[in-house]
């Protein structure tokens, strides 16, 4: 199993002498641990700026933390923030570079913005006739399942950048390649992974986890994350702040005896349900005693963390519907967008739960345009 800075490591991809601009976090290390500025350097390549995404170059910051251009210490290179006054690169930044590369562990959600920086910049450097380099990495959670509905055209925001499911099915190169093909970009590059297959999850890979973000501790985090991230959108908590991020949600005012044996018959067939009581020692319900129920997977490759998520709410939202809230609006412009529909990427899904629609006919709703999606990336896709 080689990823595509491993190929750089090796010299098979050429970039001596070139003027390069980097995309990168703390995930951007070879397979033999060495980081990407070190192999760059070893490859005599001149690397000009540094671009950071949510988190930060560290990858220390907290979800949502906007964050300033700073410098490398010990190094004469700017690093531009793409998560605060810019979210893509500026041409001054791109100014003189030869390459712009995206090397970035992702982890295969569209809301995860990792892959909002990633499209941004691609569009920036076509924009400033920077050749685009895609090193690329696997999909943690796969390339075979697609869940969730396809984002609406009106929805588009950095949690929701291009017309995907939630779960997308692909890695940053062969999403990059749909990107350029529905776009007509030509200037680019993928450097393939090798020994990567689609039904593949990152622990079969033999490469190591690196935390993607703060919240992003395990494999099992991140399987669970495309469905359970929608609880962001409610006034659930759904486990920041405790040492199991996106396996437990909950609140001071469930019963979690009650609502685990009524989820133990609804999702038999998706995951294991315990109840359980948490404090989150950060984000929502910070200090409080939160009592809710823990996810736990039975079958790892045929999870539907969106389905788990829908069939939840819905149950939640039924049982408590004088203590359930959905989050704050944020604002875009003159409109305002509730945080769960922006998150959902369509507005029906929260009106088919208000409206009492079975959860099974909401997942079941999305089927032509997953198809649809699935006819989309046939054409692109890099690996079997």
């Amino acid at each position: 199993m080689k990823i595509g800075l491993d190929l750089v490591e090796e010299g098979k991809v050429e970039v001596k002498g070139k003027s390069i601009g980097l995309i990168i976090n703390h995930t951007s290390f070879s397979s033999k641990l060495n980081y990407i500025l070190e192999v760059f350097e070893g490859r005599e390549a001149k690397v000009r700026a540094i671009f950071s995404p949510e988190h930060g170059l560290f990858g220390s910051q907290k979800d949502g933390e906007k964050i300033e251009h700073q410098k490398l210490e010990g190094e004469n290179i700017p690093v531009y923030s793409l998560y605060g006054k810019n979210l893509k690169p500026t041409s001054e930044m791109l100014d003189g570079l030869d390459l712009l590369v995206y090397d970035i562990q992702d982890v295969g959600a569209r809301f995860y913005t990792y892959i909002s920086t990633m499209l941004y910049s691609f569009q920036s450097a076509n924009e400033n006739g920077v050749k685009f380099l895609v090193l690329d990495r696997p999909n943690p959670i796969g390339g075979t399942l697609v869940e969730g509905p396809v984002l609406k055209d009106e929805l588009r925001s950095f949690v929701g950048a291009y017309n995907l499911p939630i779960r997308y099915a692909l890695t940053p190169g062969e999403l990059a390649n749909l990107y350029a093909r529905e776009n007509g970009i030509s200037n680019f590059e993928i450097i393939k992974l090798e020994g990567w297959k689609r039904s593949m999850l990152f622990d079969e890979t033999g490469l190591p986890w690196i935390f993607p973000s703060p919240n992003m501790p395990s494999l099992t985090s991140a399987l669970l994350y495309p469905g359970i991230c929608l609880f962001e959108g409610t006034n659930l908590s759904l486990g920041r702040g405790t040492s199991k991020p996106f396996e437990v949600i909950g609140a001071p005012w469930i019963d979690e005896q009650k609502l685990a044996k009524k989820l133990r018959e609804k999702l038999k067939e998706d995951v294991g349900v315990v109840p359980i009581r948490f404090i989150p020692y950060s984000s929502k319900y910070k200090d409080e005693l939160c009592r809710g129920i823990h996810f736990i997977i039975k079958d790892r490759k045929k999870l539907k963390s969106v389905s788990v998520a829908i069939k939840t709410i819905y149950e939640i939202f039924q049982a408590y519907k004088e203590n359930f809230k959905w989050d704050e609006y944020i604002s875009r412009g003159e409109e305002k967008v509730d945080h769960f529909s922006l998150l959902a990427g369509d507005r029906k899904v929260r009106k088919l739960i208000e409206n009492n629609v079975n959860p099974e006919e909401i997942v079941s709703s999305w089927n032509d345009e997953q198809k649809a999606y699935l006819k989309r990336i046939e054409g692109i896709k890099l690996y079997e």
